[in-house]
C-alpha cells in the first residue's frame, strides 16, 4: 500500500508537470505559515498568512499573484466535527499599478469520516466575497484523506480533491483543485507540509479550461 501510494503520488506530479505544461498551465509557488491556538476545550482559533508567487512573472511586477492574511474560529462539536467562521483579506497584484482587494467572509462545516480505513474529513464551506471587480458567492466542497508514513515520526501522506462553485453577478464559474503532499511531524503541535496541487477552472465560461499549478510549502505552528 505504502509503494503504490508513493509511486502514485510520482506520477501524479510528472504529469502535471510535464503534461498540463502543453496546455499553458500557471506556475505559483505559495509559502504559507499559520498558527492555531485552543481559547477553550471547545473553542479554537487559528491565523495565517500566504502569498503566492507566479513562478512565470519572476522578473516584473506580477511577481505576486496574490497575498492574503485571515482569522478563522471553530468550535467544537461531537464527534470531532467543526463548525466555525472566518474573515480573509486578499491583495491581488499588490506591486501592479491596479492592485485589487477582496474581503472575504467564510461559514465553515468540518465532518471527521473514515475514507478507506483513513482518516478523513469532508469541508463545506460558504464564502461572501467583496471584491473590487464586484460581489461574488462561492460554495465549495473538498474531500481529503490524510495517513500516516512513519508512526513514530508523525510524518504523513495526504491527498484532497476540492470542486467550487462561484456565483456573481452575471456569471458562474466552476473549478476543480486536486492536491498530494506529504508532510513532516515536528512535534506534537507543528509540522511542515510540502505539496503539489493541479487547478481547472472555468469550467461554464464557454472558453476552454484554464489550468494552474500550485507548489506549496505550509508551516504549521
Amino acid at each position: 500500500m505504502k509503494n503504490t501510494l508513493i509511486w502514485g503520488t510520482l506520477f501524479f506530479v510528472v504529469f502535471l508537470t510535464s503534461d498540463i505544461k502543453s496546455q499553458n498551465a500557471e506556475y505559483i509557488w505559495a509559502p504559507a505559515l499559520t498558527y492555531s491556538w485552543d481559547h477553550t476545550d471547545l473553542i479554537s482559533f487559528s491565523a495565517k498568512t500566504e502569498i503566492f508567487t507566479s513562478l512565470d512573472n519572476l522578473d516584473n511586477a506580477n511577481i505576486i499573484r496574490h497575498a492574503e492574511a485571515s482569522l478563522f474560529g471553530a468550535y467544537k462539536l461531537k464527534k470531532g466535527n467543526k463548525f466555525g467562521m472566518g474573515y480573509l483579506y486578499r491583495q491581488s497584484g499588490p506591486f501592479t499599478d491596479n492592485p485589487r482587494h477582496e474581503n472575504r467572509i467564510t461559514e465553515q462545516l468540518d465532518l471527521k469520516s473514515p475514507v478507506f480505513g483513513r482518516s478523513g474529513s469532508h469541508r463545506i464551506r460558504l464564502e461572501q466575497r467583496i471584491r473590487t471587480q464586484g460581489f461574488a458567492n462561492r460554495a465549495r466542497y473538498r474531500l481529503s484523506i490524510k495517513f500516516p508514513h512513519k508512526k513514530e515520526d508523525g510524518n504523513y501522506f495526504k491527498i484532497s480533491d476540492e470542486i467550487l462553485l462561484s456565483l456573481s453577478e452575471g456569471e458562474t464559474s466552476g473549478e476543480n483543485r486536486a492536491l498530494v503532499g506529504y508532510g513532516f511531524g515536528l512535534n506534537d503541535d507543528s509540522d511542515l507540509e510540502f505539496a503539489v496541487q493541479y487547478r481547472a477552472a472555468d469550467f461554464f465560461e464557454g472558453n476552454g479550461l484554464s489550468h494552474l499549478i500550485l507548489f506549496s510549502t505550509s508551516l504549521s505552528l
